[in-house]
């Protein structure tokens, strides 16, 4: 019962940023142990257990899998490992109360995807609105990446490095576009030109808003997409992230370094591409220096 709602509910929005860079379609338990094992814990009952992992004889990281109540060991993300890396006996771990200290989102979107999967959780209206939000992502020549810290209170994400976000206008309101207004075809929602401005404003204002940044050059779309609403509150969240260039300074973290920060499922997403062509292992993910980020 268990596996086929997995696995059509991992995917690189579930996937831990340590592991984003070996992730794919064909491997799609790959960086998904440790908050499978938190569902299946949480469905199923029994122990969390825990194991190094070596490749060639180096470290390469931990794996998690569970225990059942009744003694016998249950590990659905164990086809993931390639020849050469093994994963050592496993010891009993007893993780903190409530949700893990990290990959949080990525946590509460797979919980969400199999509790509603099995009837335990209330699945969204359908015929509500979306949650839509605009993401900014900044890079800057040096390949640094603007990203802040979400509040650990907050209901989208928590506590993990995020894009600056931003909700996305329902409509047009007079003064809110710097677009002229003949360019404005329709401010119907369907409008395809209304929705990339609605966009591309959100996104200005995230930035202004969380990162004190007044910017005035061109947006590209970047990647768009639907996540559930974890809330329960709308039927799913419509994501549109903006791309653009930026001189950033010491306010970023590099491309280097992104697999070795708790990067929430939005961030994740919009940034595994950078993550597979960076230069970093997961070893060095494990010892590399993270550049400041502004407040």
């Amino acid at each position: 019962m268990l596996l086929p709602l997995l696995l059509r509910s991992w995917g690189p929005e579930t996937c831990d940023p340590s592991d984003l860079a070996d992730w794919h379609p064909g491997n799609p338990s790959r960086g998904q142990c440790g908050v499978t094992a938190l569902v299946v814990r949480e469905v199923l009952g029994g122990d969390l257990l825990l194991g190094r992992v070596t490749a060639d004889g180096r470290p390469a990281g931990y794996h998690y899998w569970n225990r059942l109540p009744d003694g016998s060991e249950l590990d659905l993300t164990r086809d993931q490992f390639r020849p050469g890396e093994v994963v050592t006996p496993g010891e009993v771990v007893v993780p903190p109360e409530g949700p893990p200290k990290r990959c949080r989102g990525q946590h509460a979107i797979l919980r969400h995807r199999v509790l509603t999967g099995m009837g335990r959780m209330p699945a969204a209206d359908p015929s509500g609105e979306p949650l839509r939000l605009a993401l900014a992502l900044l890079v800057d020549p040096a390949g640094a990446v603007l990203l802040r810290r979400r509040s650990p209170t907050a209901a989208f994400e928590p506590g993990q490095w995020s894009l600056p976000v931003a909700r996305i206008a329902a409509s047009f309101e007079p003064g809110q576009w710097s677009l002229p207004a003949a360019r404005i075809a329709s401010t119907d929602p369907g409008n395809a030109f209304a929705r990339r401005g609605l966009a591309e404003e959100a996104a200005r204002r995230a930035l202004a808003e969380e990162a004190g940044i007044e910017y005035t050059d061109r947006l590209h779309h970047h990647w768009h997409g639907t996540l559930p609403d974890v809330t329960g509150r709308a039927p799913h969240v419509e994501l549109t992230v903006l791309a653009g260039r930026h001189d950033l300074g010491d306010a970023g973290i590099l491309a280097d370094d992104l697999a070795a920060a708790d990067l929430s499922p939005t961030a994740a997403v919009c940034l595994q591409a950078l993550i597979k062509s960076s230069r970093a292992s997961p070893v060095r993910a494990e010892t590399s220096t993270r550049r400041p980020t502004s407040a």
